[in-house]
């Protein structure tokens, strides 16, 4: 099984994102057609014993490249695929995935932008868990200022874990405080309110434990392939904290793993 330490994507800077992704983008003139960059991050739970690999195709190109993606995994490595801006019609199969997703109303990719595509949900369920994509703006430099010695943070939710859960410091492996106000309850899904980046000190970016918000005087286990307490966080950069899986499952565990932007 592919997991997140296969991710090759470097943190980089607000200011070298600029030059090294949307510099390469293909912005457009009279000659050019508008494109946006996407990376596709599959946390679809699969039927039991099922296949968790997952195929994504955007506007007729298959874009989770040859060999599909993997549970826990970013297609590609994590590499962005240069994809036409304006309406993005994508679809996932798999075996896991009864009929294909897609969105109920395709969103608009904006020219120049980048974005994380998300397969997300648990198979047979209805409702918040149904199968679903989530399309994740990244962040953009001139977004928000990150003072000298922060990180701009942000936390997404897409667990199959049926309660909110938070992001918290923690004192002998013991959760005390948030690591900020907005991350001890943070429900499935993404929206550009509830998950927004937030400036933290690279310094408090330690010794950090999951809770379950109906549980929140114990951290939740994390998969062994967990980057969250070794990842390098670098002052002046953004990174997204993913938070994926379910307690007590072996194939898809429940996971929480940082990526940049």
């Amino acid at each position: 099984m592919k997991f997140l330490r296969n991710l090759v994507v470097p943190a980089v800077s607000a200011a070298a994102l600029s030059v090294g992704l949307f510099g390469c983008g293909g912005g457009h003139d009279d000659n050019t057609v508008p494109t946006a960059q996407v990376r596709t991050f599959n946390a679809f739970v699969p039927p039991a014993g099922a296949s968790s690999t997952i195929n994504v195709s955007a506007n007729g190109s298959v874009i989770t490249g040859a060999n599909g993606v993997d549970y826990g995994a970013f297609a590609n490595n994590g590499t962005f695929v240069t994809v036409p801006a304006g309406t993005f019609n994508a679809t996932a199969t798999g075996p896991g995935l009864a009929t294909p997703i897609a969105f109920s109303t395709p969103p608009v990719l904006s020219p120049n932008t980048s974005y994380t595509l998300v397969t997300a949900g648990q198979a047979t369920q209805t409702g918040a868990l149904a199968p679903q994509f989530i399309l994740v703006p990244n962040f953009t430099p001139g977004q928000m200022t990150i003072p000298s010695g922060s990180a701009a943070i942000r936390v997404i939710n897409v667990s199959a874990n049926p309660n909110p859960v938070g992001v918290f410091d923690t004192v002998g492996g013991v959760p005390s405080t948030a690591l900020s106000p907005s991350f001890s309850n943070v429900p499935f899904g993404f929206s550009t309110v509830n998950n927004s980046f937030v400036n933290v000190p690279a310094a408090q970016l330690t010794n950090l434990g999951i809770i379950d918000t109906t549980n929140p005087a114990a951290t939740m286990s994390l998969a062994a392939t967990s980057n969250l307490n070794t990842f390098g966080f670098q002052p002046g950069n953004a990174y997204t904290i993913f938070l994926t899986g379910q307690q007590g499952s072996l194939s898809q565990p429940f996971s929480a793993t940082v990526v940049p932007f």
